[in-house]
């Protein structure tokens, strides 16, 4: 099993995403893609999920290019993001610019939910 990570800094509030999955080397990232993403859902309100389609790297020109799709799923609609960034040394940041990209749209016409600082949650006795 493989563990993603991603840490986002977003209106002066950091959020932790991860992901976990098969080891398998075509899956690693889109793990990242999706680990990402989680680290939105504490922003997002609850009629909206996103969840990550396919990361695919392509080449354009001399150029390395990663591309990621993003399913954005509410209120009986599925509407399909692209996003991309150029892979320079870190192909695993990349593929975080690319999902952000891909939702960077749409986040500014959603409903959001105020984040929270901390959460109570009860504890087992």
């Amino acid at each position: 099993r493989t563990q993603a990570q991603v840490e986002l800094s977003w209106q002066g509030m950091t959020r932790l995403g991860n992901a976990t999955g098969a080891s398998a080397r075509d899956n690693a990232y889109r793990l990242l893609s999706s680990a990402t993403l989680n680290a939105l859902v504490p922003y997002l309100g609850e009629d909206v999920t996103l969840a990550p389609h396919e990361v695919e790297f392509l080449r354009l020109g001399r150029q390395e290019v990663v591309v990621v799709t993003v399913k954005l799923l509410g209120q009986r609609s599925e509407k399909t993001l692209v996003g991309s960034c150029t892979v320079e040394q870190d192909v695993a940041q990349s593929v975080v610019y690319a999902t952000l990209a891909a939702v960077n749209r749409v986040l500014g016409g959603l409903r959001s939910r105020e984040p929270v600082e901390y959460e109570l949650r009860p504890t087992s006795t």
